[in-house]
């Protein structure tokens, strides 16, 4: 029950921070499963977010993540660390512990999973792991995807 509770509010939370309606086409895209649209949609909505909200804003660290989700989909894996790290570093500089620093550091895991870097991937699936302790607790079910992708890499 509790982890529905959780799925809701995260749902909740995710419609809530939707921005623009860049955002809303990339979405769309995504559905159809076009990364490429989505990709030039999210684009435009980081330029947007940029010049309304500046660099160290919650809009322009989704629209990075979502950069980076979508370059990693497209195969441009360097490219998607780039945009990945973009946003995490936001975040660190805002002192922004939450889940989508969690959710970043696991997709940077499986990007250089992809790469075929396995220390690198394991060493950003353990941040995501310390991330996820630090707001949920110990053994929280938000963990098993990340301890499942640490056990792919082994």
């Amino acid at each position: 029950m509790k982890w529905l509770y959780f799925c809701i509010i995260f749902l909740t939370v995710n419609h809530l921070v939707a921005h623009g309606p860049n955002h809303n086409l990339a979405e769309e895209a995504k559905k159809r499963g076009d990364y490429k649209s989505a990709l030039k949609f999210t684009k435009k909505q980081l330029e947007e977010d940029l010049e309304a909200f500046g660099e160290d804003a919650k809009e322009t660290v989704i629209s990075y993540s979502k950069m980076g989700y979508y370059l990693e989909k497209l195969g441009r894996y360097n490219d998607a660390l780039k945009y990945t790290f973009k946003a995490v570093n936001i975040q660190k500089r805002l002192n922004n512990k939450d889940v989508t620093l969690a959710r970043a550091y696991n997709n940077i895991g499986g990007i250089y999973r992809k790469l075929e870097n396995y220390e690198e991937s394991l060493k950003y699936y353990f941040k995501s792991i310390e991330t996820q302790r630090s707001i949920f607790g110990d053994n929280h079910r938000t963990a098993a995807i990340t301890y499942s992708n640490i056990g792919g890499v082994y």
